[in-house]
């Protein structure tokens, strides 16, 4: 029985993992776009893929660092 429930909790951890991916990704992109519609010449336009670049990969940091975690 303790195994099914390491199988189930694994499972679980998976999805939460991709959940907070996806979550992270939406926020940027949605900063990324507001930015653009403020002022879409502006000098920040230039540094969007930067910031892009640097959101998603703190999105990813996260859930990485949840899946290192030890779990209790």
């Amino acid at each position: 029985m303790q195994q099914i429930f390491g199988v189930i909790k694994a499972i679980y951890n998976f999805f939460v993992g991709d959940m907070v991916i996806l979550i992270g990704a939406l926020v940027v992109f949605i900063l990324a776009a507001a930015l653009l519609k403020i002022d879409p010449n502006s000098t920040v336009s230039g540094f969007i893929g930067a910031f892009v670049a640097v959101g998603m990969a703190a999105a990813l940091g996260f859930s990485l660092y949840r899946e290192i975690q030890p779990h209790k």
